[in-house]
């Protein structure tokens, strides 16, 4: 059972900061570092400093590999609400990222064939050295949906209304979508959770039990998690963790 670190941080740009200060101390660490990525609102300015500061840095990123952790199935290449869209806006461009080094799903290629085109790039690549996961508002990991079971490998998972509504979507009819499995998520060396935006069960994610009604409860399993904490989640952590502490 995991032992997970929380970062409790006390303004949004303390929130920023501290997840850049993890994905840059990756990056150092190894300069061929494989990068699994989520994409939304909780990662979206968090990104875009780790650019910036690997610019001021210097640091190479010719060797780096970045891996999209979802996509939304229906979304032709080029949207804008794609996942695909958003990491090349924030990431893989600014950064200069070689095609071979980037690992996208398409939304609108065959899903079977997507999914298991996916499943045998990871399995060959060894998984990530670092990925970074946000929470949805129904406690989702990726595109991993509550239900009564999880999939460990990536696959087409329908989606509940309420990611059904996520905001990247903008009002797109999508129902379906591919994503990296519970499996391959627990096989990275280390996860980094974001948590940030409204609507989230910080309490139930602080809860040490493993559920499918809640996917990303699953973290629990890792032996190397980082979970920072944005405001206004922030009092409620340490509060929960104080009292578990003084008890």
């Amino acid at each position: 059972m995991s032992s997970i670190r929380w970062i409790c941080s006390d303004s949004h740009a303390d929130y920023v900061q501290a997840a850049v200060t993890i994905l840059i101390n990756t990056l150092q660490a190894k300069n061929e570092a494989f990068f699994t990525l989520a994409t939304g609102a909780s990662p979206a300015d968090i990104y875009d400093a780790w650019v910036k500061d690997i610019k001021e840095k210097q640091l190479t990123t010719a060797h780096m590999v970045i891996h999209a952790l979802d996509e939304w199935v229906g979304l032709p290449k080029g949207h804008p609400g794609t996942c695909d869209a958003f990491l090349r806006r924030h990431v893989v461009t600014p950064l200069g990222i070689a095609p071979e080094r980037y690992h996208a799903l398409c939304g609108t290629s065959d899903p079977a064939q997507e999914v298991q085109r996916m499943k045998t790039l990871l399995s060959c690549a060894g998984y990530a050295d670092l990925c970074v996961l946000g929470i949805g508002k129904n406690g989702h990991l990726g595109l991993n949906e509550p239900g009564q079971v999880v999939y460990p490998y990536t696959h087409v998972a329908s989606l509940t209304e309420t990611s059904q509504g996520h905001q990247m979507l903008n009002g797109s009819d999508v129902t379906t979508g591919m994503t990296t499995g519970i499996a391959e998520i627990l096989a990275a060396k280390e996860i980094l959770v974001l948590v940030s935006g409204a609507g989230k069960d910080i309490k139930r994610l602080l809860e040490p039990e493993v559920s499918t009604a809640f996917p990303a409860s699953f973290i629990h399993l890792h032996r190397n998690v980082t979970v920072v904490v944005d405001e206004p989640y922030s009092h409620v952590c340490r509060k929960i963790l104080g009292e578990r502490n003084d008890g």
